[in-house]
């Protein structure tokens, strides 16, 4: 119960934070805030849910494509102004396809989280064959 405690969950990813950027402070390197706060924040929530996390904050490429997948979420369902929201008749029409891009930024996801719940099933059963 002590090891997933939030508290202790989050003292350890702020300490890999700050770590990091100790890291590349001390290799005159500059910080991307912004993505490193997002990585941080991603692996708060795989861990409490995957038990591990999804990324790292060395991983440019894959917390680079959580970060741009979730940031178009958001900006699709909420940012972009859409008819559909004024005129509820012409929803079923997506005429600017929201629905569409939104299918399709939710399908990236899934596929992530479908091979993390793959893992942990092959995991499981490879466990549960040795004993």
């Amino acid at each position: 119960t002590e090891l997933f405690t939030p508290h202790r969950l989050r003292s350890e990813k702020v300490g890999e934070l700050m770590d990091h950027v100790a890291r590349l402070a001390r290799d005159g390197k500059p910080v991307n805030v912004g993505r490193v706060a997002f990585t941080t924040s991603l692996n708060l929530l795989s861990r409490t849910i995957f038990s591990h996390d999804l990324t790292n904050l060395d991983d440019d490429n894959r917390s680079g494509e959580f970060q741009e997948v979730v940031t178009g979420i958001m900006d699709e369902a909420v940012g972009t102004p859409n008819v559909s929201d004024f005129f509820p008749m012409l929803a079923p029409a997506d005429l600017q396809g929201t629905r569409r891009r939104l299918a399709r930024l939710f399908a990236r996801l899934h596929v992530v989280f479908d091979a993390e719940v793959e893992h942990r099933l092959r995991t499981r059963d490879a466990a549960i064959c040795f004993y």
